[in-house]
């Protein structure tokens, strides 16, 4: 259908397009949504949007969510908090049990237990395509649908006809600038989509989890609906802009949040609410209800000897809050974050939580898993465990391990601040010194050595970072190509400029971009050399004309030259991504780091005329380090 739809745009005249362009968008998203039978209405909707961390958090909100399978005791439910749902009887509903949960990102899709990577190179399907999953999901019983939902995708009102339920702001920064022609424009388009949830209609519980719903709670003269609900990064300078809108319930995150006297001390609270209960005489030990996201409606009478904790009240008719929360968001916020190669670790209301992911600002992408997973009735064991079997995410932070001496990670990293969070987080695995051996025999440290996660190297040697990356065409934000150059060369003693998606830009051109901001880095620091003419001049096109992974010509012509004040080379520009990669691990010794960003796990290089090919970074370098033993 979005490919009938796009032939149907070309033939209209461009200024007729640009001003019914908003309409279109508009018409197309309801008559999607409407095509595919409103499956939004059937499951609890979460969404994801901010700059960075919005993949990594979809997924996993999407897998604590789907590891939910039995009902807590109050004993397993960690700390007890005022804003939780459920630690009165500890208990978890059965509708909360019914917890297949799909998502889209990115990297990855998943439907009811079918699971594959985003080939589209979108991160929000088109709007037919999107509803057309969201259909899937429902259908495989889905009872949670988490979406990455992007400003382009916001911009095209791929959003319109999904009614959230759940809203998480990751975090923003500078970004996609020449698409929205300024960043206000850009955080206008986020904003939007929290004005979306608030003026959506809340869903009727009933249709959301099934007519035995009304059973469970043995009422007969109530509506219950489901909450709308923003969950904030709190330590994000606009989370303000994104808590000012009239929802139910809200919930801010952090490192920092609440803690500055001088700046957001005092803007957050544990809230108390309350909720209608239907718990049994045992304690809830059987089974019960506590809802964090539901109100009740309609209502005939009160019987107060059945309110416990949970959600506020409302008369619909009236609009009429009877039990009014607090304004202010409840507060969740991460405690003693440690971290080194194999992940991070934290405490959240006592609990002490592990990611298998390295670096630090994956403590903000788990947070809201933990947050919802909360809200939903999990306990913070159950969402400890949860998260302790997540080995990771594709192309985030993924290590490569074919039994070399030497790292290799690879990292999606686009923009500069998700850049800066990657070598924070590289500089945390690389701290150690590592000691030399004097000729006396005395243990002595070395200079300055770098160590990566605790691997060995070689004595007296300090490890080397060799950073593989490039920048999009097709219009995306030139202003960042020389930037990121910049910061790699402020980092990695190595860099290797290459391509990554030209789209219909000219690559080499790409490539001297980013290269220019590397060089005149690395020539203010007295580190560069200079350039002996070791760029590959092979045209993308004549490599790629099958579309399979290019193959790669011999190194020799590769080979990094001595300068004339000698010493190794430390820029390269290599248009072959894959001749890239395979210098990067010729260059790399024992203990040291090739980092490769830009990409991730994405399946395609999208290159001139609207062509992909297929591409990922992950098995390029698994193939050329199993070439090498």
């Amino acid at each position: 259908m979005e490919y009938i739809l796009n032939k149907i745009k070309k033939l209209i005249p461009k200024s007729l397009l640009e001003f019914i362009r908003p309409a279109y968008h508009k018409t197309l998203a309801r008559a999607a949504a409407f095509w595919y039978g409103y499956p939004a209405e059937k499951m609890i909707v979460i969404g994801v949007t901010g700059t960075n961390g919005k993949s990594t958090s979809t997924e996993l909100i999407a897998k604590v969510l789907g590891y939910a399978k039995q009902p807590q005791s109050s004993a397993d439910n960690g700390a007890q908090r005022e804003c939780d749902p459920s630690h009165e009887g500890g208990a978890r509903s059965e509708l909360t049990r019914m917890n297949k949960a799909g998502f889209a990102s990115t990297v990855k899709f998943k439907v009811g237990d079918k699971e594959w990577l985003n080939d589209k190179k979108m991160t929000m399907l088109g709007r037919f395509a999107l509803q057309k999953l969201l259909r899937d999901m429902a259908n495989a019983g889905c009872k949670y649908a988490v979406i990455e939902t992007s400003s382009e995708g916001i911009k095209q009102s791929r959003h319109i006809g999904i009614n959230y339920d759940y809203l998480v702001f990751t975090n923003l920064t500078p970004e996609h600038i020449e698409s929205h022609g300024s960043f206000e424009k850009y955080k206008e388009a986020k904003l939007s989509l929290f004005k979306h949830l608030a003026d959506s209609k809340r869903k009727s519980i009933k249709k959301v989890f099934g007519g035995r719903t009304e059973k469970k709670l043995e009422i007969r003269n109530w509506k219950l609906e489901i909450q709308k609900i923003i969950i904030v990064n709190g330590d994000d300078k606009y989370a303000d802009e994104f808590l000012n809108f009239d929802v139910d319930e809200k919930a801010v995150y952090g490192v920092d949040a609440g803690k500055d006297n001088n700046s957001r001390d005092g803007a957050f609270r544990l809230s108390k609410k309350v909720v209608l209960s239907s718990r049994p005489s045992d304690g809830g030990a059987s089974g019960g209800i506590s809802f964090a996201k539901i109100s009740l409606s309609r209502a005939k009478g009160i019987s107060l000897d059945k309110l416990g904790t949970g959600s506020r009240l409302r008369f619909a008719p009236l609009g009429m809050t009877l039990f009014r929360q607090p304004a202010l968001p409840c507060l969740y916020r991460a405690e003693n974050v440690k971290m080194d190669k194999t992940g991070v670790e934290f405490e959240l209301d006592g609990v002490k939580f592990k990611l298998n992911m390295p670096g630090r600002f994956n403590v903000y992408n788990a947070m809201p898993a933990i947050i919802i997973g909360h809200l939903e009735g999990m306990g913070m064991e159950e969402i400890k465990e949860a998260l302790g079997k997540i080995e990771g995410v594709p192309g985030r932070m993924e290590f490569i391990d074919e039994g070399q001496d030497f790292s290799v990670l690879i990292d999606y990293a686009p923009e500069p601040e998700s850049m800066k969070k990657l070598y924070e987080a590289v500089a945390e695995m690389r701290c150690e010194v590592v000691e030399s051996v004097s000729t006396a025999g005395t243990p002595t440290p070395s200079d300055s050595p770098r160590q990566i996660g605790g691997q060995a190297l070689g004595r007296g040697r300090a490890c080397k970072i060799i950073h593989v990356l490039g920048s999009c065409g097709g219009g995306r934000d030139k202003a960042r190509r020389r930037v990121l150059g910049k910061m790699a060369a402020e980092n990695a003693d190595v860099v290797i400029v290459t391509n990554e998606d030209p789209y219909d830009d000219d690559p080499m051109e790409i490539i001297e971009e980013v290269a220019k901001g590397a060089i005149s880095t690395k020539q203010k620091s007295n580190k560069t050399t200079k350039q002996d003419g070791a760029e590959s001049k092979m045209r993308l096109q004549d490599s790629t004309a099958h579309g399979k992974i290019p193959p790669t010509p011999p190194l020799d012509r590769l080979r990094a030259g001595s300068s004339e004040k000698g010493g190794i080379q430390k820029v390269f520009k290599i248009l072959d991504r894959r001749e890239a990669i395979r210098k990067a691990l010729e260059l790399a010794e024992k203990g040291d780091l090739v980092l490769i960003t830009g990409k991730g796990a994405e399946q395609a290089m999208c290159v001139a005329g609207g062509k992909k090919i297929a591409w990922d970074d992950r098995e390029v370098v698994r193939l050329e380090l199993r070439s090498k033993k």
